[in-house]
């Protein structure tokens, strides 16, 4: 199992079939007014399976990072996920696993959003994208 891709919008949606969708997707300039600041990012992580792996019954885990320029973890949450049996057993299994957070800033500078994913104790795979912190002005016009 690996990340394929991670994905930042401001917000999200679902439809009644369980589809997601970003709103304002890749949205990774924030300029507040004066800070600190809040803003509220969404994420999609899209997981997958490798070929020739079998992951019925394992648990896995994925932890959500927020870390501000100085590589200070401000916000962080875990999710661990029962893999069941694949319903296409033709296909590569493939999950997309949302997750919604209101990030709070107190400096200038580059933010950075990272995803972990671990079976166990060992680590299969990372990815991340940043925010960028800009004075207000920086974005006017």
């Amino acid at each position: 199992m690996h990340i394929e891709a991670l994905v930042m919008g401001e917000g999200m949606a679902q439809d009644a079939d369980g589809i997601f969708s970003l709103i304002r997707i890749g949205q990774n300039l924030f300029g507040p007014p004066s800070l600190p600041a809040q803003t509220k990012r969404s994420f999609l992580t899209l997981l997958v399976e490798d070929e020739n792996e079998d992951l019925n019954g394992e648990t896995l885990e994925l932890s959500f990072q927020f870390l501000n320029p100085a590589g200070v973890v401000i916000l962080a949450q875990n999710l661990s996920l029962q893999v069941g049996e694949k319903r296409l057993k033709n296909l590569r299994a493939a999950s997309w696993i949302p997750c919604e957070l209101l990030l709070s800033v107190s400096v200038l500078g580059t933010h950075k959003f990272e995803v972990v994913l671990r079976r166990g104790l060992d680590e299969l795979d990372r990815k991340s994208t940043n925010l960028h912190v800009l004075e207000a002005s920086e974005l006017a016009g």
